[in-house]
């Protein structure tokens, strides 16, 4: 791929700065890619071509970051962010290039063309907006255990299919990255009609969208990314024939860190968010 030739797996490693900007033109050319070639299901073919075409990436950086840790010595004990903090800041980097471009979509182009480019986007969001059936809890615990319980899902999905397929935590967070490019988008819309452009509106209200979720969402979003780097290294370890125990050591570390964090933030969401 041109691409993948022009920024190279170091050059994102040296500067993760770089994931954003590559994101987005990934993901754009995913979105009318699919626009043109698979128009009846354009709003979920973009997320796999995303997934597609940033996997030899971001399978070569989980791959040096395995052979780093299989090369670091049993008795140099490195912080959670010496030892993973490169690859998660890669990773955020990634996750906002996706939601700047796909929130740009949504807010420049005709409804008729975004509803259909981003139909289960749409869906998804709109299913969010249902009430919850919990019986006789109150709203406030119903809430925090319907959504640590759909967060812990999402969680094991990523761990799993990263696991299997090496990268494929990449669909997972592509797709919560689409969702959130959408909301943006949607508020943008709602506000048009309070300034004089649609790029005010969308100046104003992307901040905006994105500190309405930052609160709860990044920790929801770094527990992903946890889970995701957590299955990716013990899936290369694994293929390539290595078992070493630190790495599995690791992987099970990362994985009780994430479990935590995704608790954390469903609270966070439930209690602290709708106060601020």
């Amino acid at each position: 791929m041109v691409l993948e030739a022009v920024v190279s797996s170091k050059n994102i490693e040296n500067h993760p700065q770089h994931m954003f900007i590559y994101s987005v033109i990934i993901s754009t050319a995913s979105i009318w890619a699919a626009h043109i070639i698979f128009p009846s299901a354009q709003s979920i073919v973009f997320i796999f071509l995303i997934t597609i075409s940033l996997t030899p990436v971001i399978y070569k950086i989980l791959e040096d970051k395995e052979k780093e840790d299989e090369n670091i010595s049993s008795h140099i004990n490195l912080s959670f962010f010496e030892s993973h903090g490169k690859v998660l800041e890669i990773y955020l980097f990634f996750f906002l290039g996706v939601i700047f471009s796909i929130s740009i979509w949504y807010s420049f182009l005709p409804i008729a063309t975004t509803d259909n480019m981003f139909s289960y986007e749409i869906k998804t969001i709109q299913d969010l907006r249902g009430s919850y059936n919990c019986g006789t809890l109150d709203e406030q615990s119903c809430s925090t255990l319907s959504i640590t319980a759909n967060n812990m899902k999402v969680l094991a999905l990523c761990f799993l299919v990263a696991f299997f397929f090496g990268t494929g935590a990449i669909f997972i967070l592509s797709w919560n990255a689409a969702v959130i490019g959408v909301f943006i988008g949607e508020l943008t819309r709602s506000s048009i009609s309070h300034h004089s452009s649609t790029l005010m509106a969308y100046a104003i209200n992307f901040p905006t969208g994105i500190g309405s979720i930052i609160i709860h969402g990044l920790p929801e979003i770094a527990a992903y990314c946890i889970a995701g780097i957590a299955g990716g290294i013990l899936s290369i370890a694994i293929i390539q024939g290595k078992r070493p125990e630190r790495i599995v050591k690791d992987s099970a570390a990362l994985m009780g860190i994430a479990i935590i964090t995704i608790i954390l933030s469903g609270f966070i969401e439930v209690y602290i968010t709708p106060i601020l």
